[in-house]
């Protein structure tokens, strides 16, 4: 996968993925709901997520890059530091009655996209696969 996919593909999969394991622990989210919860919040936290990856990720990739920095957990830290701009825009200020009641499970999910986003770029686009080309040409 080419970086520019990357930066689409890898947080609409984090979101997905972060989006289920949340309603699969949250005790709000019923059996009734689960579907339609996790589509929605598949489906705009994708959009920021995207959005984040445009405007930080895809630099900061750049960055990784011209300072060979190539190990999963970097991307992972790369992914929590992109994910910080928006947990600010939400929670801003942060004397509401929202940053009081959700701030923790709110800043897991945020995070937990980020990170998830940085390691899927990290599998998908940076860490190396060999290809039936590249094993013919060790023989």
């Amino acid at each position: 996968m080419k970086s520019a996919e990357g930066v689409f593909v890898t947080p609409i999969i984090a979101t997905f993925v972060a989006t289920l394991i949340m309603c699969i622990m949250s005790q709000e989210v019923s059996s009734a709901q689960f579907i339609s919860v996790l589509l929605t919040y598949t489906f705009f936290g994708s959009l920021f997520a995207v959005i984040s990856a445009l405007f930080f990720g895809w630099p900061l990739s750049l960055i990784y890059k011209r300072y060979f920095l190539v190990k999963w957990w970097q991307f992972c830290v790369g992914g929590a530091i992109c994910a910080f701009p928006f947990w600010v825009a939400w929670f801003y200020p942060f004397s509401s009655n929202h940053w009081i009641m959700y701030r923790v499970t709110n800043s897991l999910y945020f995070y937990g996209i980020g990170i998830l986003a940085g390691y899927f770029y990290w599998l998908f686009v940076v860490s190396v696969k060999p290809t039936n080309k590249s094993l013919k040409q060790d023989k």
